[in-house]
């Protein structure tokens, strides 16, 4: 039988399982081995030799079934397209974004940003010119920049309030957003 439920309770659910795998883990390490001298501890509950084996394949169904909702979820997040900013891209590739490339990206801007800035500096300390406008310098006074100073901010300034508004889009899709597992 399949379950339809928002994202959230999705997320919500893959904890719980995690808990009962390792609740169910912790069981069979306990009882899985005994040496033959010993009285079974799960004679009440019709012996090791039922139980063990239940246990097993409890653990097993629990396994799968974090697959399947994992899958689901990453089913539905490569499928649903979310727009951040003027941005749009998947939740998965959001996700993959924001966990591979974005801390990346920001910094290489960052470090664009320092460098221009510094040559600005420079410039003023020496009596050059700095020419911003990506062209080649012709005179020895003159110092030329490839990197647009304004794009560059203005780059700074968009993934900034991409990584303020993502974690809210991506929270609201995962509370009304529904998969079936």
């Amino acid at each position: 039988m399949k379950k339809t439920t928002t994202i959230t309770e999705a997320l919500a659910e893959l904890k719980t399982l995690d808990n009962r795998i390792q609740s169910a883990e912790t069981f069979l390490l306990q009882y899985g081995l005994r040496q033959g001298s010993t009285i079974d501890p799960l004679s009440d509950e019709g012996g090791s030799e039922v139980v063990i084996p239940q246990r097993m394949q409890s653990l097993k169904d629990l396994l799968e079934r974090k697959v399947a909702i994992r899958s689901a979820i990453n089913a539905k997040n490569a499928e649903t397209q979310v727009d951040v900013c003027g941005v749009v891209r998947s939740v998965a590739d959001w996700i993959i974004w924001r966990r591979e490339t974005f801390k990346t990206e920001l910094n290489a801007y960052k470090k664009f940003q320092n460098k221009i800035l510094d040559a600005r500096k420079q410039c003023i300390e020496k009596g050059f010119q700095l020419k911003d406008d990506g062209s080649q310098p012709t005179q020895v006074t003159e110092v030329a920049s490839f990197i647009s100073e304004t794009e560059v901010q203005a780059k700074i300034e968009q993934l900034s309030e991409i990584e303020s508004t993502l974690d809210g889009k991506l929270s609201l899709i995962n509370a009304t957003t529904t998969v079936e597992y």
